[in-house]
């Protein structure tokens, strides 16, 4: 699938997963992923050993990562891990694409809640602010391990 186009969509929880899904795929530069509560399911875990991304960083907050979520991540040598206290957006972005959401990265969620999202693609002149936020968060944010 080709982003070829300025493009903006809606996305309801069924079409979330799934832009979500295709970002760890076709992330090739670089994923950070915002989101404040992180308890990963196998779903994720897969996506996360199969991400091929040359920088993959992670901001979560409020409170410390879900122990087992945690542990899987420090095994990434690749993977950087960052902590903001006061952290309540969620954003998902690669080269290619912005996701802004209601979704945690947390099975619970994924699960049983109603969620919804809005894709921007990096044609998009609000790609660039939705990069720019996100670099400003993990600036502003305590490394936990860092490359």
């Amino acid at each position: 699938m080709h982003l070829n186009k300025v493009m903006t969509k809606f996305l309801n929880e069924e079409r979330l997963l799934k832009a979500l899904d295709d970002m760890f795929y076709e992330s090739k530069k670089f994923m950070y992923l915002v989101s404040p509560y992180i308890k990963l399911d196998d779903w994720l875990k897969n996506n996360f050993e199969d991400c091929q991304a040359d920088s993959l960083i992670i901001v979560y907050g409020k409170k410390f990562m879900e122990f087992n979520s945690y542990d899987f991540l420090r095994e990434f040598a690749d993977i950087e891990l960052y902590f903001h206290k006061d952290l309540h957006a969620k954003v998902y972005i690669n080269e290619r694409r912005a996701l802004i959401s209601s979704m945690n990265l947390y099975d619970y969620s994924m699960d049983n809640n109603i969620e919804c999202g809005v894709q921007i693609t990096a044609d998009d002149p609000a790609y660039k602010y939705a990069l720019d936020f996100v670099q400003g968060v993990i600036e502003d944010s305590k490394p936990i391990q860092k490359r």
